[in-house]
């Protein structure tokens, strides 16, 4: 996160990517695992980031991995391994929760 914004590392050429690109709007689904099981869909104008992405990179890294975040790499490091940063600029937030039949 980074303000009202949600930043995900991502490669350019995945369809998340490009699309948003494309289009320039963007919208990403979050589902819980547990009953039961809240659902959030976000969603706003998006951009694809490509400059001083080391640090954003290394902390999205650090919360996937449940660990400390790794030593930020460059650009050029990232962009030799085709990272870059998918930012959706949250305008609408979308909810459900799944109840079961009685």
């Amino acid at each position: 996160m980074d303000g009202d914004a949600i930043l995900i590392s991502t490669e350019s050429k995945r369809l998340k990517a490009r699309a948003a690109s494309e289009t320039g709007w963007a919208s990403i689904c979050v589902v819980g695992s547990a009953k039961p099981y809240p659902a959030a869909t976000l969603e706003g104008p998006a951009t694809i980031v490509t400059e001083r992405i080391g640090p954003i990179t290394a902390a999205i890294v650090g919360r996937v991995t449940e660990s400390d975040p790794p030593a930020p790499q460059s650009d050029e490091e990232l962009a030799a391994v085709d990272r870059v940063i998918l930012r959706i600029d949250v305008e609408r937030v979308y909810s459900a929760t799944y109840l079961e039949e009685t």
